[in-house]
């Protein structure tokens, strides 16, 4: 089996989604089930998981949950089948541990006879805490009105679930933007450097305009200012 995961973000302490993606050496059928496995300092939630493609349904899909004094294990089951041609990809709902650092996820295909495939990729967990969904949200309408192709202010509002501290020799608290489709940095011969602000007045530590990370998006880092902390503004 080739086995990967994507985190929808790296969170410690925090309900997040992580989408597994599956190429399968041996079919699934009925009788089978996938079985997902990691230190017990994870969470699985019971029922939590949804399938995107690959696998056939008839019915609700089955997740359970169950701990043992090592691990946490997720048993996923009440499929038709899964074929080797068509990955598989499934949304599976995690409670993060609160330290930090990389962490192995078994995944392994089984049935009463013994296994069929088998897999353990690694995912990371770093300082950042946040909530389960990603915010989306449109620049608030103002009086800078920006033509097609012009270059201009852009406003936004945040409500955090935790405060970010200040950013200085002890804390520090950053933003991550991202804006799809990318849009190129302002020149700074007719616009100057790029500046953000907190609070309408207050300089960010940092902000930063990344092209290069992805070409699918613009990523905006901020960080917060070194005078004050950050929740909402």
């Amino acid at each position: 089996m080739v086995a990967s995961i994507y985190q929808t973000n790296k969170f410690i302490k925090s309900k997040s989604r992580y989408t597994f993606y599956l190429n399968l050496q041996n079919a699934l059928n009925s009788q089978d089930y996938i079985m997902i496995r990691m230190l017990n300092s994870w969470i699985f939630y019971q029922g939590e998981c949804s399938i995107v493609s690959g696998i056939v349904l008839n019915g609700p899909i089955s997740c359970v949950n169950s701990t043992d004094a090592t691990y946490s294990y997720l048993n996923i089951s009440s499929f038709v089948s899964a074929s080797i041609t068509s990955q598989l990809v499934f949304n599976v709902y995690v409670g993060t541990p609160l330290t930090i650092g990389a962490y192995d996820v078994q995944i392994i295909t089984s049935n009463p006879s013994g296994v069929l495939d088998s897999a353990t990729v690694s995912v990371s967990l770093n300082e950042t805490y946040g909530a389960l969904n990603m915010l989306s949200i449109n620049a608030i309408t103002s009086n800078a009105k920006v033509a097609v192709g012009a270059t201009g202010p852009l406003e936004l509002t945040f409500f955090l679930n935790y405060e970010l501290p200040q950013t200085n020799v002890l804390t520090n608290g950053n933003l991550y933007l991202k804006i799809y489709p990318q849009i190129p940095n302002p020149p700074q011969l007719i616009n100057g450097v790029l500046k953000c602000y907190f609070f309408n007045t207050i300089p960010a530590k940092t902000c930063t305009w990344d092209t290069t990370t992805d070409p699918t998006y613009t990523l905006i880092t901020i960080q917060t200012p070194d005078t004050r902390s950050f929740q909402y503004s």
